[in-house]
């Protein structure tokens, strides 16, 4: 591009058009002169926007003086302004550091790193002596209180300790703490822990040292019954019922007061008659009944004045039955004989009643319920058990697959897999016919579409046509060509700015394509500015280390675009 542009003379004849068009170009030349660096430095001779040396070298720079001048290479290693740059030091090891050897600039090497300070915290359980380490030293820690026993620590108030060798505690609460071995209890007396771990009446004898007598197995009824049993010592009170005339009692004199009464003697040795028995006159014959709850076996009562039956068992095959009130325990068939059985209206068959409120039935046959709670039940075949389920929701329940619950659903429409999802991935789906939507996202050929009236902001790719109706196409194109053309008229074509355009909409440039009348190379930069910043410099290139080349053909193109800046604002001036 020419930086001076000057008007021909066309006629000297017009002594002012000429005056005029010479004093014109002056002005051209004077502004092109103080547009221009000074080789003597006259002003003004500052530079107004980067310099672009084309790869060309710069030559002959003297030594800097000052921090504000530029370094040619020689001055690397020795400065004007005093002191040299000299090399790291080789070598080093892990953990070294750069420190300096002297005040002398650059003077360094490898030592290793001083610790400017270094602490240690430990909980309360443990003391710390040393820190902090400033320089070297060595930090130790302590346990406060000297620990007893060994292993891991156990810190937690209420911690699991598993298979743990707890010595001997000091105090505890066992409450929840279970199989503990009987044979490790302390302060057990002997036998005792035997009798624990086998309780058998002989265990107990052994383990029990205040017992009075000895014999057999041991007696905790309140009215026993002793079958020949040798009685040695016979205190003054108490109640001896003998159930037989001539009943023994071993080693006692015939005048032994029993129960403060006394018996003769009526038998040889120390027999006694049962009908000599000091007493009121008997009534009925056989033996004498005198304890207050006596046991009697298979006695004919007669015809009792009165009498309470609570704890008989057996049947009363000869009762006659009345308006009977029991709270008796009844096992086995309730039958009657004479006047008629009332009970509670029964339902089913068997021989046992159920009368509890909350009873616990094994394995019962429920019939048909009226009514009933399920709550805790469990064990329902969902299959079997459940009914009023539609066709196919047993099967779902059962077996929860979108297949199972297609077959359950009757009122879906279309056919196929189920989806729930809100924004579902659908696979190749025939959406029929929408009532509405919108295809933002949606890419490919939609052929069979009927165009009308579209409005769109959508970025179309490929060819647009229509069907019927003609289509109507906004001005939002997603490709466009944004050409210049550069012509060197016959010659080798020069360095320098070729073209200057404005961009008219906002895009992305997705590629570059060169096109040459002839072989050769050539490489072509882009600048971009704001239309309010123009005119774009070197240092707005936007293709980065990918420039546009051509290289010994007649044509390139990129669309790979590597590190380019490829956003365009409308209104942006791009200049190649």
């Amino acid at each position: 591009m020419t930086k001076v542009i000057l008007n021909d003379v066309a006629n000297l004849n017009d002594t002012t058009t000429a005056k005029n068009v010479i004093n014109a170009n002056s002005a051209v030349i004077e502004t092109a002169f103080d547009n221009t660096l000074s080789r003597d430095g006259t002003q003004p001779n500052t530079m107004g926007a980067a310099i672009d040396m084309n790869s060309k070298r710069i030559l002959n720079l003297p030594s800097p003086v000052n921090g504000e001048e530029p370094l040619r290479l020689k001055d690397a290693s020795t400065l004007n302004g005093g002191g040299t740059i000299a090399t790291f030091p080789t070598g080093g090891t892990t953990g070294q550091v750069l420190g300096k050897n002297s005040n002398v600039d650059f003077d360094t090497a490898w030592i290793s790193a001083a610790v400017t300070s270094v602490g240690l915290a430990l909980p309360a359980d443990f003391t710390v002596t040393g820190s902090p380490v400033t320089s070297s030293g060595t930090l130790t820690g302590a346990f406060a209180n000297t620990p007893t026993g060994t292993g891991g620590f156990v810190r937690q108030t209420s911690p699991s300790l598993i298979t743990p060798a707890l010595g001997t505690p000091s105090s505890g609460t066992l409450t929840n703490t279970t199989g503990f071995p009987t044979a490790n209890l302390a302060g057990l007396g002997a036998g005792v822990a035997t009798f624990l771990a086998t309780p058998s009446s002989a265990n107990l004898k052994t383990a029990i040292t205040d017992e009075t007598g000895s014999g057999g197995a041991l007696v905790f009824a309140t009215g026993p019954t002793l079958s020949a049993p040798v009685i040695s010592t016979i205190s003054n009170t108490g109640t001896l019922t003998l159930p037989t005339s001539t009943d023994t009692l071993v080693g006692k004199a015939t005048t032994d007061v029993l129960t403060n009464k006394t018996f003769d003697t009526a038998g040889a040795g120390n027999s006694f008659s049962i009908n000599s028995l000091a007493a009121t006159a008997n009534t009925g014959t056989g033996a004498v009944v005198r304890a207050t709850s006596p046991a009697l076996v298979t006695p004919a009562l007669g015809t009792p004045a009165s009498g309470v039956a609570t704890n008989l068992t057996g049947t009363a095959s000869g009762l006659t039955a009345g308006n009977v009130t029991t709270n008796a325990n009844l096992t086995g068939p309730i039958t009657s004989s004479g006047n008629a059985t009332s009970i509670a209206s029964q339902t089913g068959t068997g021989t046992k009643f159920v009368v509890d409120t909350s009873p616990t039935l094994v394995t019962p046959l429920l019939g048909t319920p009226t009514s009933g709670t399920l709550t805790n039940c469990t064990g329902l075949p969902i299959s079997t058990g459940v009914s009023g389920l539609a066709s196919g929701v047993a099967t779902f329940l059962g077996t929860p697959s979108s297949a199972n619950l297609i077959t359950a659903v009757t009122d879906e429409t279309g056919t196929g897999s189920l989806v729930f999802a809100t924004s579902p991935t659908l696979v190749t789906p025939a959406l029929g016919t929408p009532a509405s939507g919108v295809l933002t996202n949606c890419t490919g050929t939609a052929s069979g579409l009927t165009a009308g009236n579209v409005t769109t902001n959508a970025n179309l790719t490929g060819q647009v046509t229509s069907v019927g109706n003609a289509t109507t196409i906004g001005t939002n194109f997603r490709y466009a060509n944004v050409a210049i053309v550069i012509d060197g008229a016959g010659s080798a074509i020069t360095t320098g700015v070729k073209g200057d355009l404005v961009v008219d909409f906002t895009g992305t440039i997705d590629r570059v394509t060169m096109l040459a009348d002839q072989t050769g190379s050539i490489a072509v930069d882009i600048w971009k500015q704001t239309y309010a910043s123009y005119p774009p410099v070197i240092g707005n290139s936007i293709t980065a280390s990918a420039v546009p080349t051509i290289s010994s053909t007649n044509k390139s193109q990129d669309s790979t675009l590597t590190g380019w800046t490829t956003s365009v604002t409308a209104g942006d001036t791009p200049v190649i």
